[in-house]
């Protein structure tokens, strides 16, 4: 969120599918260790792009001030 608020370019991904999401009642059980090789490989992959690319990652038209208010 410190990003977003300076304006700086980000990629934020998760589920938050079940309320006791990064609670003290969550447990270690409810991760699907299929899904997180996934996500982790196209992270990889994504990270990979971003840096190979020789242009500089932006906001889009509107994202800046979408992702702002979102955050609030």
């Amino acid at each position: 969120m410190a990003f977003i608020g300076a304006g700086i370019p980000v990629l934020f991904l998760t589920t938050m599918q079940h309320a006791d999401y990064h609670r003290v009642t969550d447990e270690p059980a409810r991760l699907d260790a299929d899904k997180l090789t996934r996500v982790a490989r196209f992270l990889v992959y994504l990270a990979y792009a971003a840096a190979d690319d020789p242009a500089r990652p932006g906001w889009r038209a509107g994202g800046l001030a979408a992702a702002r208010t979102a955050v609030r």
